[in-house]
């Protein structure tokens, strides 16, 4: 008994870390392939659909890195939506993240800038509010589907000062596939083994 349960226990990590099981990256934007410029367009994997964005960089960050402020210079805040659609499938678990920083400029401490995200059905009208010297903060959300879905993703600036939005950086969807009923019942005999080993060695 002991050498069955000590053989459950070895190969548990070998199921929890095969490929099958890794997370995937679906998509990844850190603007890092963009330029810098302000009511720019020319983005790779977005469309500006209303009003105008910058592509930033510095505001007291690091000088390498490129981000989006969400306000451009036209007097009017800016939409991105993503030039692909993202297909969603039941067989899958989903993790969404993107990082957002107040503007970094001017005194609006009292009064929010806001970034609304929608994601197709999934998620609408996801609203984020930062003060404008807020620190970079990573939003994540997990979530599955119950039937295949397609889907953009859009984010929208609004605030005080249309020529000022929040930054936005590192927009990132990783998938992991959903466990198989046969290897939960694994990972269930594994676990009770384990305990079941634990008082077996202290008697």
């Amino acid at each position: 008994m002991k050498i069955l349960l000590s053989l459950i226990v070895m190969l548990l990590p070998v199921f929890l870390l095969s490929p099958s099981m890794a997370e995937q990256i679906n998509f990844l934007d850190d603007f890092q392939q963009e330029i810098t410029g302000l009511n720019y367009t020319n983005f790779a994997n977005w469309n500006v659909t209303k009003g105008s964005v910058d592509s930033y960089y510095g505001l007291g960050f690091d000088r390498s890195n490129i981000f989006v402020d969400m306000g451009g210079t036209t007097g009017q805040f800016g939409t991105l939506t993503s030039k692909q659609a993202f297909n969603f499938s039941p067989d899958y678990i989903y993790k969404f993240s993107f990082d957002l920083a107040g503007s970094q400029r001017f005194t609006w401490d009292e009064i929010p800038s806001t970034v609304t995200m929608s994601l197709g059905n999934i998620y609408q009208n996801q609203s984020f509010y930062l003060l404008a010297y807020d620190p970079w903060q990573t939003f994540t959300y997990v979530f599955t589907v119950n039937s295949p879905i397609s889907a953009n993703l859009v984010f929208e600036g609004s605030g005080i000062n249309p020529n000022v939005g929040l930054l936005l950086d590192n927009v990132r969807i990783t998938s992991t596939p959903v466990p198989e009923p046969a290897l939960m019942v694994l990972l269930g005999i594994s676990m009770a083994s384990i305990v079941g080993l634990k008082r077996w060695w202290k008697q």
